[in-house]
């Protein structure tokens, strides 16, 4: 049979972790972020400008997570196509110089081969 110290302990332990959920602030709202009159975030909004005019590009930042995970979860980060593929949005494909698509068209052929990231992973 346990001691009522060792109730006393478990209950204080319960506690202490049950606190900090009550202090993350999900929903507390960003100062500045244009809303529309749902309340909602407006993400069709202007950039914020800075005193000189230019945009404010300050803040949080984070890609468009547009790979799924397999089934069995992600063995890291989810990831954005573009990080993978950086023309996948590009229509056409990259605009390449012409001895740029020839190189592209050989390394592609040659599955990869001498790209420059197997190259950098041999260095």
């Amino acid at each position: 049979m346990r001691s009522a110290n060792d109730l006393v302990s478990l209950l204080a332990v319960t506690a202490a972790f049950a606190f900090p959920i009550a202090a993350q602030w999900v929903k507390y709202p960003t100062a500045g972020v244009p809303r529309g009159p749902d309340g909602k975030p407006n993400l069709s909004a202007p950039a914020p400008r800075a005193e000189d005019g230019h945009p404010n590009l300050s803040g949080l930042w984070g890609a468009e997570i547009n790979v799924p995970c397999p089934p069995d979860g992600c063995a890291d980060l989810p990831l954005n196509r573009q990080f993978l593929v950086i023309g996948s949005r590009v229509e056409g494909g990259l605009p390449f110089q012409p001895w740029a698509a020839a190189i592209h068209a050989k390394r592609s052929a040659d599955n990869g081969k001498r790209t420059a990231n197997v190259l950098c992973a041999l260095k």
